[in-house]
């Protein structure tokens, strides 16, 4: 019984270490798609921006929602990251059901996921689409053109 309690913290010690935010865009994605993998719906996950952790508080999910959000990623693959200034967003392939992952940087140069900021920018639409909310939304400069315009989406930084 001791053993497996020790194995156990053991476990989330390590989850702890491997769930950091990021020096770069790309290494917090890997880390946050992982956490999604494993099913970890936990608020208090190092690699979320703090609205993020109050929106899971607020807004729970199952481990097997999260791995089946991690599935349709993986389906949806590849992935372009686009970055301005201190946001980073994470699109990928066109017609899948699936939104953008948002990235900020902190004060301390690292990356966190910004899980709520997604759900305020877009909405995401039974086709698999997803258009912005507000032109002038901050990740805006991430999100791609509507079909018929040439130019990146607006947005100020």
């Amino acid at each position: 019984e001791l053993r497996l309690v020790l194995q156990r913290c053991v476990y989330v010690a390590e989850l702890e270490r491997e769930m950091q935010p990021g020096r770069t865009p790309e290494e917090v994605l890997q880390r946050y798609l992982r956490s999604l993998e494993l099913g970890i719906g936990e608020p208090n996950v190092p690699l979320l921006t703090e609205a993020s952790r109050f929106f899971r508080m607020d807004k729970p999910h199952a481990p097997g929602y999260l791995q089946r959000i991690r599935a349709y990623y993986a389906k949806a693959m590849p992935y372009r990251i686009v970055e301005r200034g201190d946001l980073a967003v994470v699109s990928f392939k066109p017609g899948e059901p699936v939104l953008p992952i948002f990235l900020r940087r902190d004060g301390s140069g690292l990356w966190l996921v910004d899980e709520p900021k997604v759900w305020a920018t877009l909405h995401l639409f039974q086709d698999g689409s997803s258009r912005l909310k507000y032109d002038e939304a901050a990740y805006a400069f991430g999100i791609a053109p509507l079909e018929g315009e040439t130019a990146p989406r607006g947005g100020r930084v």
